[in-house]
């Protein structure tokens, strides 16, 4: 081999590059905070190319490019506007305090979980995944910002089906009649009912479950009392001339009027 050809194949790759990135060496030897307690982790920043929206986590990945993140924001995030994402190595670490040390510093310094800028939900530590140990705090934000929102179909049949089955706590069971009777309290326009239009299979439902049910005096006085004073709208039955309230007539006049049956016998 010539001398040029020599140089040539002994120089240095010139498109090459380097990445310097944070990381830490393990002191050498093995012991049992290197072996049992920390896998070797990455720190990574992922930003989604077309919201701008960036996520900091960790990951035991051998590729955090692949690996997507797990927080909850930011897989509803990249599961809506799809996973164009660019990734950023912030770290290796081999060590859990230091690890635990760098990512809490990182998340304090960027506000990760109160800036708009970033999907975390709560400050990444390095030990932890993105959907795990929620803070309360952060609990109550989700709850709040959800509150009011009208759910899809899509999501009604989701949570009826994992719903389907589970027998209800005590305390579930206490909140649902406090939230009827709420409803049942609220008039007209107000009530979320209002407007709705009752399915058929529920009106059968109903009709059911009050088939020969008879209703107790309380309940009795209670529709009375509230009848009481009100000015009723009504109807007189064209066969037998009686006047009377619109669903008492409909239930035992007109078509079942017993002068009808009389004319006929």
């Amino acid at each position: 081999m010539s001398a040029v050809l020599q140089n040539i194949v002994n120089q240095p790759y010139k498109h090459g590059f380097v990445t310097n990135i944070e990381s830490d060496v393990a002191p050498k030897g093995l012991n049992e905070d290197t072996i049992l307690n920390f896998k070797p982790t990455y720190l990574y920043i992922k930003q989604h190319n077309i919201t701008g929206l960036k996520y900091f986590g960790k990951t035991i990945s051998k590729d955090p490019h692949k690996y997507q993140g797990s927080g909850k924001r930011w897989t509803n995030h990249i599961r809506i506007h799809g996973y164009d994402v660019t990734t950023t190595i912030f770290g290796y670490y081999t060590s859990e305090k230091i690890i635990k040390e760098a990512a809490l510093r990182f998340s304090m310094e960027n506000n990760i979980v109160k800036s708009s800028e970033w999907a975390n939900l709560t400050e990444e530590n390095g030990l932890r995944g993105g959907s795990s140990d929620m803070l309360t705090e952060t609990k109550n934000k989700i709850s709040a910002w959800h509150k009011g929102k009208p759910k899809s179909d899509v999501t009604k049949t989701r949570i009826s089906a994992t719903s389907k089955g589970k027998p209800k706590s005590q305390e579930a069971i206490a909140n649902q009649k406090i939230s009827r009777a709420k409803t049942i309290a609220m008039p007209g326009f107000v009530n979320p009912n209002f407007g709705r239009p009752c399915l058929q299979c529920t009106r059968d439902k109903i009709g059911a479950a009050n088939t020969g049910r008879q209703q107790s005096a309380e309940t009795r006085n209670k529709r009375s009392a509230s009848l009481k004073g009100v000015k009723q709208s009504v109807i007189e039955c064209p066969y037998c001339n009686i006047v009377g309230g619109i669903p008492t007539m409909k239930r035992w006049h007109f078509e079942n009027c017993k002068a009808i049956k009389e004319k006929i016998l």
